[in-house]
């Protein structure tokens, strides 16, 4: 595990586990999500601590809708941090400002020495979203390593062998939406969007795995890519409001691989966009020697 003189510090994006966060005091900015009333005909701003899986399933023509954190929100968390250096890993940059609000809040920090001293703010692209992004998170807090840089190596060999898969329950959450992210979807999934996709995140891009298929048959089809993927080191189930179907996904990959295999609540990214019923699986390949 690194030692305590180095904080994490990454977004609402990856969907990380708040216990597990709070074990490891990794610093987690909230994304803003708004959600417009149609009944009301406002936007409102979603409570960091409210939960929005009731609320979309109570009103399925909710429009939800995330926003990037501030720079100035950055700013606040790493000078609230008292250790001297900080890495901040975060949702793809070619989709999201996240990162880049994130960089320019480092470069406040990391260029005025005369104000914070010796802290310096090592930012990150994970160039994957949701739980994948919380595993690279994860590979960086719990590395052997005491040195930033190899840190970030270690974060960046991980990056290189992993895969997060996503099945969007309900693809109009994103069809409707107008921001990067989901134009990016749109352009993907085309005349599609009337049809339960299962996508991958490669390198910031998106690409389709399935189509057209029940979500019971979804699940099969991506456990089977998954088993015939090869050797795996590392595997993680997120769900928004499909507990039944990662416990299901859980507990036939755990007949193949003998590691522990966790499964996380997705909170904010992948749940405004994939609807209730969304499911998100990383991969990590194992090392070839």
């Amino acid at each position: 595990m690194t030692p305590e003189t180095i904080r994490f510090v990454t977004d609402g994006g990856a969907d990380a586990p708040t216990k597990e966060a709070e074990k490891y005091k990794v610093t987690v900015v909230s994304l803003e999500v708004n959600i417009y009333d149609n009944k009301s005909k406002e936007t409102r701003v979603l409570d960091v601590n409210e939960d929005l899986l009731p609320i979309m399933v109570a009103d399925p023509d909710l429009k939800p809708k995330t926003s990037a954190p501030s720079g100035g929100a950055f700013l606040k968390a790493y000078e609230d941090i008292p250790e001297k250096e900080i890495i901040s890993v975060h949702i793809f940059s070619s989709k999201s400002a996240t990162y880049k609000n994130a960089e320019w809040a480092a470069d406040q920090i990391n260029n005025s020495p005369e104000t914070y001293g010796e802290k310096h703010v090592t930012v990150y692209d994970s160039q994957t979203a949701s739980i994948a992004t919380w595993a690279l998170v994860r590979r960086g807090f719990l590395s052997p390593k005491t040195d930033v840089t190899k840190i970030v190596e270690d974060i960046e060999d991980a990056r290189k062998r992993l895969t997060f898969y996503a099945i969007l329950q309900d693809p109009k959450y994103a069809a409707q939406k107008d921001d990067n992210f989901t134009q990016d979807i749109a352009k993907v999934l085309a005349s599609k969007l009337k049809i339960k996709p299962t996508i991958t995140v490669i390198d910031n891009k998106f690409h389709v795995v399935h189509q057209g298929l029940s979500k019971n048959n979804m699940v099969t089809d991506l456990i089977k890519k998954i088993n015939n993927s090869g050797p795996l080191e590392e595997i993680g189930i997120g769900h928004f409001g499909a507990i039944d179907a990662a416990r299901r996904a859980q507990d036939e990959l755990s007949q193949t691989h003998s590691f522990e295999i966790p499964i996380y609540d997705i909170k904010q990214l992948i749940s405004a966009y994939g609807g209730p019923g969304a499911i998100g699986i990383y991969t990590i390949k194992k090392k070839v020697a």
